[in-house]
C-alpha cells in the first residue's frame, strides 16, 4: 500500500472511488485503490455487534477519539494506564487495520493533577518527555502513525496559549514552535519507525492559519526535524465546503515535501 496515497485523499474522493468501482465496503474500494479510509474509535462500543461489524468490514484504518489523550492514559503523575488504547489496537489487529494515534501533545483534555498542578517548566519538560517516550515505547510497531502535536497554533498562524507553550511552557516560551520541535523529536526516538503528523484544525483552506503550519513545517523540514506529514481536521457544519481550497493545501503540501491527512466531523 503506497503511503502518500492515503494522505492525498479528500472526502469527496471516497464516494467517487466507491462508485465507480462498485465494491461492497469503503474497505473494499479504499483497498483497491491503494488508501487508509478510517473513522475515530470509542472502546466501551467495541462490546455492540453492529458496530465493531462496521469497523471491521467499512474502514481498513481507525485512530482512538479519546482512548489515548493524557486524561485517559494518564490517571497520575506517577502512572499509565493503557486499557482503553489497548482494547482499540487489540481489535484492530484482529482484524488487519492500521491504528493511527491521536494525541501526544494538546493543551485541551488534560487531567486535573496536570493542568491545576503548578509545575516549573523544568519540571513539564520532564513530563512531557516521560509521557512521549512511555506511550510512543508502548505502542512500537503496533500503532503505525501519531499526531504528535494537536492544534498548536491560533487563528492568526502564532502559537497557542497552552501548559507546554507558554503557560508556564517546558522551557522553551521565547522560541515559537521550538516546544513543538521538541516534541516531534522526543517521538522519532522513542519509536524512529512510526510516521509523525502535526494535526490542526481551521487549516485545510488557505489562510493565515494554513499559512503558518506550511512555514514552520518548511522549516523543520530544512532542519531535518523528523515530522512526516500534516493532519488537516475538519468539522463541517454544512455540506458548501471549500473544495477547491482544500485542493490547494493539498498542492501546499506537497510543495513543503509532506504528507497530508483529513480528519472529518
Amino acid at each position: 500500500m503506497r503511503f502518500r496515497s492515503f494522505f492525498r485523499i479528500a472526502c469527496p474522493l471516497v464516494a467517487f472511488v466507491a462508485l465507480a468501482s462498485t465494491p461492497h465496503t469503503l474497505r473494499e474500494a479504499a483497498s483497491g485503490s491503494g488508501v487508509l479510509i478510517g473513522t475515530a474509535v470509542r472502546p466501551y462500543l467495541l462490546s455492540e455487534p453492529a458496530y465493531s461489524a462496521t469497523l471491521a468490514h467499512e474502514f481498513n484504518m481507525v485512530e482512538p477519539e479519546d482512548a489515548l489523550k493524557w486524561w485517559t492514559i494518564r490517571p497520575t503523575a506517577e502512572s499509565f494506564d493503557f486499557k482503553q488504547g489497548d482494547q482499540i489496537v487489540g481489535f484492530a489487529e484482529a482484524h488487519g487495520i492500521k491504528v493511527r494515534g491521536h494525541c501526544l501533545v494538546w493543551d485541551h483534555n488534560n487531567p486535573k493533577w496536570l493542568a491545576q498542578g503548578h509545575f516549573s517548566p523544568a519540571q513539564l519538560s520532564k513530563l512531557l518527555h516521560e509521557h512521549i517516550t512511555t506511550v510512543l515505547k508502548h505502542y512500537a510497531g503496533r500503532v503505525f502513525a501519531w499526531d504528535v502535536v494537536n492544534e498548536g497554533l491560533d487563528e492568526k498562524g502564532t502559537p497557542r496559549d497552552s501548559p507546554w507553550y507558554n503557560r508556564p511552557g517546558i522551557g522553551l516560551s521565547d522560541q515559537g514552535t521550538a516546544y513543538i520541535e521538541q516534541a516531534f523529536r522526543w517521538a522519532h526516538e522513542a519509536d524512529p519507525k512510526a510516521l509523525l503528523f502535526y494535526n490542526e484544525a481551521e487549516g485545510d483552506t488557505l489562510n493565515r492559519k494554513s499559512d503558518a503550519i506550511y512555514a514552520m513545517v518548511r522549516e523543520f523540514k530544512n532542519r531535518g526535524i523528523p515530522i512526516h506529514g500534516v493532519g488537516l481536521q475538519l468539522h463541517l457544519p454544512r455540506l458548501d465546503y471549500d473544495f477547491r481550497g482544500c485542493r490547494r493545501q493539498h498542492r501546499t503540501a506537497d510543495e513543503a515535501g509532506t504528507a497530508s491527512s483529513h480528519h472529518g466531523t
